[in-house]
């Protein structure tokens, strides 16, 4: 894990992870990537018109998918263009799990390992005019019945702009207010914890957005069943009615 990141000062990540000031814990590091392999990992993402790529569903029951628009992924490990599949198991590795523990000092922490990368590991594309609505993710593996903690989401986004949006956009426990917007810029990483109310989401993308993202475990009792991200709208959303009730349908789906 060491050998394909940049140095990072885990004393002052863990404390500004720790901020009590903030809604939820969750730091931002830059040059993630040694500059070499981030680089690298930036050439061999392919383009969305790639098979690889799957589409998100087009439907949510009987409901027209309004949350995830033009929304795309790679999360299968063979499928995992160049030396992306090898940087997915490293981030599943007990050596990954201690560095995530100086960076945040949660303990109990432990890899995903379901299908060799992690249940929501892989690479994500949004396209122009796409968008991801404010949710707050998975709380229990479906798989593994562990709790899910720990979300990193890193971009890959060269020549970034504030034009191009695509802002990572941190929402209050009551949806009320936006309290943080993190920048998408290329080998930048946002850690955050996983919580019932770590309400996150993408609600405008100028240009297409790509991003790689994993998660870790925590092996601690844990007494919470939702397996799906929880949607909710925003206080001004369009459809805002609808988005809610499609949000809680989408919590009935079982396809894992």
């Amino acid at each position: 894990m060491i050998d394909i990141l940049g140095k990072v000062n885990f004393e002052e990540l863990n404390k500004k992870f720790n901020d009590e000031n903030n809604y939820f814990r969750y730091v931002v590091i830059d040059n993630f990537f040694n500059k070499k392999l981030a680089e690298e990992l930036y050439n061999y993402i392919p383009p969305v018109e790639d098979s690889r790529w799957y589409k998100f569903r087009n439907k949510i029951f009987d409901k027209d998918n309004l949350l995830e628009p033009d929304n795309y992924g790679i999360s299968k490990v063979e499928d995992m263009p160049g030396k992306w599949g090898d940087v997915f198991r490293k981030f599943q590795t007990q050596e990954s799990v201690d560095w995530m523990t100086k960076v945040t000092g949660v303990d109990n922490l432990v890899p995903d390992n379901y299908n060799e990368i992690g249940q929501w590991s892989g690479l994500r594309y949004i396209k122009k005019d796409g968008f991801q609505l404010v949710h707050s993710d998975a709380r229990l593996h479906p798989h593994l019945n562990l709790e899910k903690r720990i979300t990193v989401v890193g971009y890959m986004n060269k020549g970034w702009v504030s034009e191009d949006t695509g802002y990572l956009e941190f929402w209050t426990d009551d949806m009320k207010e936006c309290w943080k917007q993190v920048e998408p810029k290329f080998n930048r990483v946002v850690i955050f914890e996983n919580s019932e109310f770590s309400n996150h989401g993408i609600p405008h993308v100028n240009k297409d957005r790509r991003v790689f993202m994993y998660t870790l475990l925590c092996n601690e009792t844990f007494y919470e069943t939702r397996t799906k991200a929880w949607y909710k709208a925003r206080p001004e959303e369009e459809n805002h009615d609808l988005v809610n009730e499609i949000g809680v349908k989408r919590l009935k789906l079982s396809d894992y």
